[in-house]
């Protein structure tokens, strides 16, 4: 926060989003591991609210317990500490199965998005839906991070071929 305070003058010109992360709950109460992992995330960055809150893996969610979390996280939208709610690394079938039921829309999805590995049909339901997409991996640092020896992305000879065309580096 001290950072913050020093270096932005207005909160409204930040844009913060934050995931969360579901927990198989076993024999604990999922509504309030919710509320408690939501609560931390606004102690932890020391905000009033937090713009943007993603339920982070999304694909390995029971609907039913979607239910529960989106629940609990339009609860957040609603007393004005969460602005907008969405979902990471989601389905298709995740995605028709919260709009069936929300009373605040899914606003954003994060999903991988490289040449390699997307889910058109995710981002064409976004689309058509009008609910932001954001892809991250774009530039193929996910296949790193995961333990390739290379990047696959910037060894793909049309993305040399674009950087040359267009007179830049491939890891621009």
């Amino acid at each position: 926060k001290q950072w913050y305070q020093r270096r932005v003058r207005v909160r409204s010109s930040v844009k913060v989003i934050t995931k969360i992360m579901w927990q198989d709950p076993g024999e604990a109460d999922l509504q309030s591991e919710t509320v408690s992992q939501i609560e931390g995330s606004l102690q932890r960055l020391n905000l009033d609210y937090i713009d943007i809150l993603l339920l982070h893996n999304t694909d390995r969610v029971p609907l039913s317990q979607l239910t529960v979390v989106w629940k609990v996280m339009e609860s957040f939208v609603v007393s004005g500490k969460v602005v907008a709610i969405g979902l990471s690394n989601a389905e298709i079938s995740h995605l028709i199965h919260v709009q069936s039921f929300a009373s605040v829309p899914v606003s954003l999805v994060q999903n991988i998005f490289t040449p390699f590995e997307h889910d058109p049909e995710v981002y064409t339901y976004c689309f058509d839906n009008k609910i932001l997409f954001m892809g991250y991996g774009i530039t193929g640092d996910v296949y790193v991070k995961e333990g390739a020896a290379s990047n696959p992305v910037l060894d793909e000879p049309l993305i040399s071929d674009l950087a040359e065309q267009y007179h830049t580096s491939k890891h621009a």
